[in-house]
């Protein structure tokens, strides 16, 4: 990779008024290599604490931006269809800058590389395609910083997740990868929209090209000898992340699951290449709705029939756009009730509770085998427990 170089630079365009033309709906049309733009000196606004993905919406002002000072579509950060990104914010920001890093060479655009888990399978390697079929024509991957806990000083690489999927699931290499956290102006860049995004379904083609890297990398894990067994029916659990947001007393329902010969797999304790086969292999998942669920998104087409448990609940919809197209048959049970106040505590989202007669008439139409008086008695009991360590961990109001 080509050393950057320090440098002062005043753009030529900072008094340019032409913004980027946006309509409501862009988002959902672009999403394929052959809307890539690549842009002769180009520049880079990263994330910052004022500047970021989790701002308000007048301060989401990050991205490209070409050389006459407009914000570059191609690299804005889109969720259902729709920007996130503040074009007029980020050409401000542009007209603004005065000191930037040079980095030489051509350079292809990432977007933001999120180190929480169901962000980063949803939002930070879905424009990567073109780089991974043309990665002779670059330098390396450029991709922006983003807040863990509300600070930079982190390196994203020493998340596995991260790790594992850029590197092994995705080929690239680390020498490559440029973790953008200053501004920078670019020899030469290419943006390409995000093929796949949270909210809206997946185009075959994307689909087709994930199941490519899917099936060489379970091809790989399978062909080793010491590697676990994988269960026909799989329970993804979120037993260890109540205090992060579960549907109280689920601990009930995935008992019931595991009597009826499902095996409960906490994904947050294998590595990448397990947490891909077992899903890969298995007939039925069921998992709870959460960030493990978000691993299908860098998976292709599967053979699978998948129960999706809310914990959010009237989230039936959005479960189906993002998981129907990729599965044999779905079915998503959304029938729990909010209970914890979202302003009360950022840690304490998704709680909910389960409506007892929904949920068992909803498994009995799955043909879930359970006895309903023995059910209801764990289902208060996990219910009365799960509460009262959410309550425990609910800070004291001044």
């Amino acid at each position: 990779m080509k050393q950057s170089r320090r440098l002062r630079h005043r753009p030529s365009a900072a008094n340019s008024e032409s913004s980027a033309e946006v309509t409501p709906d862009f988002c959902a049309k672009l999403g394929g290599v052959e809307s890539e733009e690549s842009h002769p000196m180009a520049y880079i606004l990263p994330q910052t604490r004022e500047f970021n993905i989790s701002s308000p919406p007048d301060r989401q002002a990050f991205g490209v931006v070409d050389n006459q000072g407009r914000a570059v579509t191609e690299a804005f950060q889109c969720r259902a269809g729709k920007s996130l990104t503040n074009a007029e914010g980020l050409e401000r920001r542009f007209k603004g800058q005065q000191e930037w890093t040079r980095l030489d060479g051509a350079w292809y655009y990432g977007g933001i590389l999120y180190p929480h888990f169901g962000h980063f399978m949803t939002e930070s390697v879905h424009r990567l395609r073109g780089y991974i079929e043309h990665a002779e024509r670059y330098t390396g991957v450029i991709f922006l910083k983003t807040p863990q806990l509300g600070t930079f000083d982190y390196d994203p690489l020493d998340f596995p997740h991260v790790c594992d999927t850029l590197f092994d699931y995705f080929s690239l290499s680390k020498d490559d990868v440029f973790i953008c956290d200053t501004p920078l102006e670019i020899e030469s860049l290419t943006s390409v929209p995000q093929q796949s995004q949270l909210g809206i379904p997946i185009s075959a083609d994307y689909l087709n090209f994930l199941g490519q890297l899917q099936v060489r990398y379970v091809a790989k894990f399978m062909a080793e000898e010491d590697r676990p067994a994988t269960p026909d029916r799989v329970f993804i659990s979120r037993r260890r992340y109540l205090s992060a947001g579960r549907a109280l007393g689920m601990r009930a329902v995935e008992e019931v699951y595991e009597e009826n010969g499902y095996e409960v797999f906490e994904p947050e304790r294998w590595p990448l290449t397990v947490q891909v086969t077992t899903v890969s292999q298995a007939s039925n998942v069921a998992c709870e709705a959460g960030s493990a669920i978000h691993l299908l998104d860098i998976m292709g087409k599967l053979n699978i029939d998948l129960t999706v448990l809310s914990r959010r609940g009237l989230d039936r919809t959005y479960w189906y756009n993002l998981y129907r197209p990729r599965v044999k048959r779905m079915i998503v049970f959304d029938a729990v009730f909010p209970i914890v106040d979202y302003t009360m505590t950022p840690h304490d989202r998704g709680h909910s509770l389960i409506h007892p007669q929904e949920i068992m008439a909803f498994m009995e139409r799955e043909h879930i085998v359970f006895n309903r008086a023995k059910f209801l008695d764990r289902l208060r009991y996990h219910t009365s427990e799960d509460m009262q360590q959410m309550f425990l961990c609910l800070p004291r109001r001044q």
